[in-house]
């Protein structure tokens, strides 16, 4: 009798052991679970976070190269209208100094053609490419001094410079004022149509006081037709801005 109680007494400690032992893995292997979930939700989260951290670098990265670009180009388009080698002819200077103008639409309408997104803006700047391109073949008639240089040269006397300088003087006071002062978004379509608004402006004043100056009849009819042409410009990138 006592043989057969102590050995269902280790029967029972052996269950009970058996019992303890699964318990023991059966938490261990929740807790495991548990502890795995958690380090796959670290790793999402940290994911995550590295590719907000990326496309907000890329963003700021973007912001930059089109307000750094865009302001590049219209620096380089006033440097080369001020290089123009001046002659004294307001027909020929006036000339001369808008082909450069123009050159910087191109600039940076191509750029828009490149790397905007709002087909509608697209469309405007393809628009632009072919106008400027248009205007520079009918201005480039009127050109006669050999401009490739693009310096100006000691022979030019300062009171030919004088004579011409007023046809952009207040422009260009203008234009850098308007430069300086301009709040540019990141947004490519946006700066875009900020500075072509700025640009067409001051290809109109520029028009508008070779009129006063202007002597050959064909080139003060082409001005006319700039002024009305950029006038157009102006009110279509304004009503995109009004209704974007």
């Amino acid at each position: 009798m006592s043989k057969f109680f102590i050995s269902g007494l280790e029967r029972c400690m052996f269950l009970i052991c058996i019992f303890t032992a699964g318990f023991v893995l059966l938490a261990g292997s929740n807790n495991y679970a548990a502890l795995n979930r958690s380090l796959q939700d670290t790793s999402r989260t940290d994911k995550g976070m590295q590719t907000d951290t990326g496309m907000t670098q890329r963003s700021h990265d973007e912001m930059n190269e089109s307000t750094g670009g865009m302001k590049a180009m219209m620096g380089e388009m006033r440097d080369s209208m001020m290089n123009v080698q001046r002659t004294g002819d307001p027909d020929e200077d006036f000339a001369a100094m808008m082909i450069q103008h123009h050159k910087g639409a191109i600039r940076m309408s191509e750029n828009e053609v490149n790397k905007g997104k709002d087909q509608k803006i697209i469309t405007m700047a393809e628009k632009t490419i072919m106008d400027q391109q248009s205007d520079i073949q009918k201005l480039q008639k009127f050109v006669k001094t050999d401009q490739s240089g693009m310096s100006m040269h000691k022979d030019s006397s300062m009171h030919r410079r004088m004579d011409t300088d007023d046809m952009t003087g207040s422009a260009e006071h203008k234009m850098m004022s308007q430069m300086q002062n301009m709040q540019m978004t990141g947004d490519q379509d946006n700066d875009y149509v900020s500075m072509m608004i700025m640009h067409h402006q001051h290809a109109i004043d520029m028009a508008n006081t070779y009129l006063d100056k202007g002597k050959n009849e064909d080139l003060i009819r082409l001005a006319k037709q700039m002024i009305k042409s950029n006038q157009d410009d102006i009110k279509d990138l304004e009503d995109w801005k009004m209704n974007k």
